[in-house]
């Protein structure tokens, strides 16, 4: 993501190369420009991605835009980083944020629990609401008004999507459940926490499993549209089923890129299993588990086909046994 970033603003990173930068634990060079960031007279770093900056107690009070690409469940984590942006800063006129949410998070604003008491009321009339002291208004700036982006029009009253909600009706045409309560229900049915669940998904072929819910009025192709392709189904089963955050793919196929197993493997081996991992990637676990047919696909005619390609592995047996590890460590 950072890289990306630093391509598409390649004029601004001539000017001054902490226009774009990465701030997390592992990186120094990112953390030594930490206090830069959150320092309102610092122009610099100016665009910064991170993994779990904003979920913690960093002061960031000109953060004017929160870049979501993460599947977030937790309503504290979600407040924590949405609070980055609500710090005003009256006299630079940082007055409001925005959020870009790429992965639904924003739902999270329709739950009856997210707000909680007023921390203070204010009690007026017509009267404009006080400037917090030592906060006032610098009158050279100008506020432009606001352009209103007309997206449709009901009644000839301007109306806008803000979220989708699909829902379930029976053959009487009465109202079963939305969607995702009806898959929940279908969930804790079958599994009674996340532990037996996770303990079936290891011992059952997962395609088994996709099948059981999808025969219930899943409908997996929907989910994913709605929190992303690059979420795995055992991460959708369990953000739905017992609240917990989802991890992307690849961060799951990373597991065993780290891991020992793959690090002994030597640099031909590698290669031809990081395209089995592309496929887990870009596709799903069905396509890779108890699969050696893979090897037949023209991904893999650079490694001279599948035989050579399974040779290569170490044969059949050596392979499904390494492939059994991959999956065990996708799903740590």
């Amino acid at each position: 993501m950072c890289q990306a970033l630093v391509n598409e603003n390649s004029d601004l990173m001539s000017i001054n190369d902490k226009y774009v930068m990465r701030i997390t634990g592992s990186d120094a060079l990112g953390k030594a420009q930490l206090e830069n960031f959150i320092d309102n007279n610092s122009k610099y770093p100016t665009i910064v991605t991170t993994s779990e900056l904003l979920s913690t107690g960093v002061d960031c009070k000109m953060c004017k835009v929160i870049v979501l690409d993460k599947v977030i469940n937790s309503q504290t984590i979600f407040k924590q980083i949405v609070g980055r942006g609500t710090r005003l800063v009256w006299n630079r006129d940082k007055r409001y944020f925005t959020i870009l949410d790429f992965r639904k998070a924003t739902l999270q604003f329709s739950d009856p629990e997210f707000d909680g008491p007023s921390t203070s009321v204010y009690v007026g009339g017509k009267d404009p609401i006080p400037t917090p002291e030592g906060e006032e208004d610098d009158p050279s700036i100008v506020e432009e008004p606001q352009e209103v982006y007309k997206k449709y029009r009901i009644n000839d009253v301007e109306t806008q999507i803000i979220s989708e909600l699909e829902l379930l009706y029976g053959d009487d045409g009465k109202l079963i459940a939305n969607h995702s309560e009806n898959f929940k229900l279908a969930i804790i049915e079958k599994y009674t926490n996340h532990e037996s669940f996770h303990s079936e998904w290891m011992k059952h072929e997962k395609k088994d499993i996709i099948a059981y819910f999808e025969e219930r009025g899943v409908d997996f192709s929907r989910l994913k549209k709605q929190l992303g392709s690059d979420v795995d189904v055992y991460d959708i089963i369990n953000m739905i089923g017992f609240g917990l955050d989802a991890k992307l793919k690849f961060e799951r196929a990373n597991n065993f890129k780290d891991s020992d197993s793959y690090i002994a493997l030597n640099e031909e081996q590698q290669s031809i299993i990081n395209e089995v991992l592309d496929f887990y990637i870009n596709k799903d676990i069905t396509e890779i588990e108890n699969n050696i047919e893979i090897f037949k696909l023209k991904d893999f005619s650079p490694f001279g086909g599948y035989v050579p390609t399974v040779k290569k592995l170490g044969g059949k047996p050596k392979y499904m046994n390494l492939l059994n590890e991959i999956i065990t460590k996708i799903y740590e």
